[in-house]
């Protein structure tokens, strides 16, 4: 976080990274060193490995999340194809904007094995972990946007607020007369753009 600048970025580990523990000699993955009783070995592993210095900290079990995330009256989250995860329960039947509620969100934020069908046949985000994270920053990014944030583009690419978006939803567009909403997607090194028909 940089008051000056009132911004804030996000940093994800995955989970599977080999990493010396803590002070000791020992080497494991790194969500090893969390103790949910004891922040500290788990802060010493980062600040030691990455030379990240951490003055705070915030835990948030998955209730909680579930909680935030109701609280706010969902998050919205765009599908441009039939999605699904059978270990975590996230189904999206269809395609279309989903005002996730906070079991729902909880299943896409922890989804490492990601579906979606193209075609008339399933297929998985092969970059589990990395595809996860991915998913995670967006979802948080979804959260916290506000009126004002700035879209760009960088090499076909869109961007709020120097962020990379994974997915994102475009805004109202008109075709033939017919009102629709237009989503931009990204699954693996593809791209896509959908219609989805306001008025079918």
């Amino acid at each position: 976080v940089d008051p000056n600048e009132s911004q804030a970025a996000i940093l994800s580990f995955p989970r599977d990274l080999w990493v010396k523990i803590g002070t000791s000699n020992r080497k494991s993955r790194i969500n090893s060193a969390f103790d949910k009783g004891d922040p500290s070995r788990l802060v010493q592993t980062i600040e030691l490995n990455f030379d990240i210095p951490i003055d705070h900290y915030i835990e948030v079990d998955f209730c909680a999340f579930k909680y935030l995330v109701d609280a706010l009256g969902g998050v919205k989250i765009p599908f441009a194809y039939p999605t699904r995860d059978k270990f975590t329960g996230l189904d999206i039947p269809t395609p279309g904007c989903y005002s996730m509620s906070g079991d729902a969100a909880l299943a896409y934020a922890r989804s490492r094995h990601y579906q979606y069908e193209e075609n008339g046949r399933w297929k998985e985000d092969g970059s589990s972990d990395r595809g996860r994270i991915r998913r995670q920053q967006d979802f948080i990014k979804r959260t916290i946007a506000v009126p004002g944030d700035t879209l760009e583009a960088i090499n076909g690419r869109p961007v709020i607020n120097g962020w990379l978006v994974p997915h994102c939803y475009v805004g109202p567009y008109r075709y033939e007369g017919r009102q629709a909403e237009l989503f931009v997607e990204y699954l693996g090194d593809k791209s896509y753009f959908t219609l989805y028909d306001a008025n079918p």
